[in-house]
């Protein structure tokens, strides 16, 4: 019998052209590398053999900057043709959001999530969903307290804006999900006067994880699961740049062992809810929510 995971992102790249500084995967920064399909065709073979996944997520980065990303789309779907499949993207190529997308997405009943951080184009993500999906029989948030709830922020920095997903479902069932995410939780990595980066946490790993919002975000990177998306892309982001930590927690950074199709996947599975020493590079608390803070420009500080 397979094992089982309820939830898993398939991560694609770590190119985005967008600089979020609260960016969970690193990708504020310039962070390169996409993965190429071919050159991991036969870790998700292997993988898919031994695993069913009730919800596939394809993320990055932003999924439709790699080269490969309707191929991504089309193999994971056929490797796991039971799981509900959704879509990721800042939705700033929507050129990429073909038909062919659409048919795979109908095959799943599944979801084309848009994640919207400038209400001046929630309006045009909003028209792009009508032409993308069939007829409409499900539509359940108004856009205008958005819009009013975002001029007061202007003006009041007191003003907390919020996330609110809409959710819109065609007579097919696929569904486009505008996602206006505002409020958010600070990057494990700062960048202190222009000049170096360092590891903003060192945290109790139990407490860290007993309040983490990302610690059931398992993902698949490379053919290889990871409990989480800082330990999936920590190791590269640190071949590629110079962090200010210790040896001892560079260390530990490099030292998480990822689920591999050759190794108990049973086994894994069973224990990947459990806290992890790597935990201790997250927050203990979220007190500190903020709005969206974007930068004009990647962040290059002392790349490798």
């Amino acid at each position: 019998m397979k094992s089982r995971l309820k939830y898993a992102e398939v991560y694609i790249t770590n190119v985005c052209n967008y600089s979020c500084t609260h960016c969970q995967s690193l990708n504020n920064f310039a962070f390169k590398g996409h993965q190429r399909w071919e050159d991991h065709e036969n870790e998700y073979r292997r993988l898919s053999g031994q695993l069913d996944i009730d919800q596939i997520q394809i993320i990055g980065g932003e999924p439709t900057l790699n080269p490969d990303f309707e191929k991504w789309v089309e193999e994971i779907s056929k490797l796991w043709p039971n799981a509900k499949l959704q879509i990721a993207t800042n939705g700033t190529r929507l050129d990429k959001l073909t038909k062919e997308i659409y048919q795979i997405l109908l095959k799943h009943k599944g979801t084309l999530w848009i994640t919207c951080h400038d209400i001046e184009l929630y309006d045009g993500f909003l028209d792009f969903s009508k032409t993308f999906l069939n007829k409409i029989v499900s539509d359940n948030v108004s856009n205008n307290d958005l819009k009013h709830e975002y001029e007061k922020s202007k003006t009041d920095p007191t003003v907390k804006l919020k996330t609110v997903s809409r959710t819109i479902i065609d007579e097919n069932g696929v569904e486009v999900i505008l996602d206006w995410s505002q409020s958010f939780v600070s990057s494990v990595i700062d960048l202190l006067d222009n000049q170096s980066l360092t590891m903003k946490y060192n945290s109790d790993p139990v407490q860290a994880h007993d309040i983490c919002y990302f610690k059931n975000c398992h993902q698949i990177n490379k053919g290889k699961i990871y409990k989480c998306p800082l330990v999936s892309v920590l190791p590269d982001f640190l071949d590629q740049f110079d962090v200010n930590m210790s040896d001892d927690d560079k260390a530990l950074a490099y030292s998480y062992q990822p689920l591999t199709a050759d190794k108990n996947v049973s086994e894994f599975v069973n224990t990947i809810a459990d806290p992890i020493p790597q935990c201790k590079f997250c927050p203990s608390n979220y007190d500190n929510k903020h709005n969206f803070i974007g930068t004009e420009k990647k962040i290059k500080i002392i790349p490798r």
